[in-house]
């Protein structure tokens, strides 16, 4: 009996760090992707931008990547209608690789940067509207699905704080856990086929 008593504790205390670990998993994908999604389809900085460039030339912007650590990413469902217009460019895709956002000139060499160049073929703006068709229904997709995942840890939030019902709390962290986990690694998969600058980096 004495010995059955701290065993329980120890047991309760691993499942209250674990409804702890699925809230904060869950949090962080869920709303992550909802950020970057946002940031796909409306072209601005959701929490703002570190700092704005108004001209850079190619040396400058690869000295950009180096201090990102990798390339700089466009939003992948807006076009610019010219060349060197300010574009919302981030380093790092979602969480945990976001890192910060910054405003410089579109141009070229950012992937995932679409431009509209007056003298592109009939073809060429033809892709890119089936491209960006596709990608915001993808990333609007994504966003709201993003949302309903939130709404699983708000709901485990509810039953493990509020109410105090410590089996149902641990049930929906778990599976807003479980979701959003999920939906990272659908969402990724799914990009990887239809963007082809994804693979670039994170």
């Amino acid at each position: 009996m004495a010995d059955s008593q701290p065993r329980s504790k120890r047991t309760q205390l691993i499942r209250t760090l674990l409804v702890f670990f699925f809230i904060y998993g869950g949090v962080s994908y869920s709303l992550s992707l909802f950020e970057y999604t946002y940031f796909n389809l409306t072209g601005q900085a959701l929490f703002g931008v570190s700092k704005t460039i108004d001209s850079i030339s190619k040396e400058e912007l690869i000295n950009e990547f180096h201090r990102c650590g990798g390339p700089l990413f466009g939003a992948n469902s807006v076009e610019t209608e010219q060349l060197n217009d300010p574009i919302v460019v981030r380093c790092g895709r979602f969480w945990p690789f976001y890192r910060y956002s910054m405003i410089v000139p579109a141009n070229g060499y950012i992937p995932g940067a679409l431009i509209k160049y007056p003298d592109q073929p009939a073809e060429v703006t033809q892709a890119k509207e089936d491209f960006i068709q596709n990608t915001t229904v993808i990333n609007g997709g994504y966003m709201l699905l993003s949302l309903i995942v939130f709404s699983l840890t708000l709901l485990a939030v509810f039953h493990f704080f509020v109410k105090k019902d410590e089996e149902k709390g641990y049930k929906w962290a778990f599976q807003a856990f479980a979701s959003s986990l999920l939906m990272a690694i659908t969402y990724v998969g799914v990009m990887f086929f239809v963007d082809p600058v994804f693979s670039l980096g994170w």
